[in-house]
């Protein structure tokens, strides 16, 4: 009896949990983002969920996720606005807000930046309601429209290069309204801020290591943002039908528990009536 008892305490908890997962990828009626392309090992940590997972093509990125490069490794996700995040080797982030007022079009994107290098391709942000903010420990960036990188060295040091367009960069300790301690950081232009900082450095142009950075990453990474807004629709339904599959997945996997469990209770019953 004892056994019936355990066995029937897992088939509950994996369907409970099988359920949990559904939500998570199948409840929110609009979801964020879909990743297009993963080099080597990235993980991520969803929303409510306390296991990691390995990041694939065509799997959803939403508000809450967690997603962390291991050395050597790459990814890149495109936001259902067309927006394009890449994450390059030993960065983690968390999106901490992604959403957008069907109603008004309003967007509101706030991304944590931990450790590491990510650059942003946005597009235009049209409402001035809008924002897209990328926070690390030392700095809060704001943008409307742009392409930047902005990467967190390991003594908490914030460096924002600008290809193009226009970032608003001040120190994370700064009042959200406190207008005089941002400056702003045209294309071609960096900026940096180091802990215990109020404000900025004065923008400079390039440095060779963004120079560099920007032929070797960022020229190819802009053809890729072009081709994968051009077909964002079909990556969209991509992201759907990989949804779909995985609550496929889950489905069988409690329906083939559920089986082994009623066949072992019919062995039980039969040796009980033995």
């Amino acid at each position: 009896m004892k056994k019936i008892v355990a066995v029937f305490t897992s088939v509950a908890f994996i369907l409970a949990l099988s359920g949990m997962l559904t939500l998570s990828y199948a409840a929110d009626k609009m979801l964020e983002g879909a990743v297009t392309k993963v080099t080597g090992k990235v993980s991520v940590r969803h929303s409510k969920v306390k296991t990691w997972e390995p990041v694939e093509v065509n799997m959803p990125v939403k508000a809450g996720d967690t997603i962390v490069t291991t050395p050597e490794s790459e990814v890149e996700i495109i936001m259902d606005d067309g927006t394009v995040l890449r994450l390059e080797q030993r960065t983690a982030i968390v999106i901490e807000e992604s959403s957008i007022n069907k109603t008004t079009g309003k967007k509101s994107v706030d991304i944590n930046l931990k450790s590491g290098k990510l650059l942003n391709n946005i597009e235009k942000l049209i409402k001035r309601e809008s924002k897209y903010r990328v926070k690390t420990p030392t700095a809060v960036i704001g943008v409307r429209g742009t392409e930047f990188a902005t990467e967190v060295s390991t003594s908490n040091k914030t460096t924002v290069a600008v290809y193009g367009g226009t970032v608003a960069v001040k120190a994370s300790e700064s009042e959200d309204e406190d207008d005089d301690a941002e400056i702003a950081v045209g294309t071609e232009q960096e900026t940096s801020i180091e802990a215990g900082q109020k404000k900025p450095a004065e923008p400079t142009g390039l440095s060779e290591e963004s120079k560099n950075y920007y032929a070797d990453k960022v020229a190819e990474f802009e053809k890729r943002v072009q081709a994968n807004r051009e077909r964002l629709e079909e990556i969209i339904a991509a992201k759907q039908a990989y949804i779909e599959n995985k609550v496929k997945e889950k489905s069988q996997k409690i329906e083939d528990r559920k089986k082994k469990f009623e066949d072992m209770q019919k062995k039980m019953e039969q040796g009980t009536e033995e």
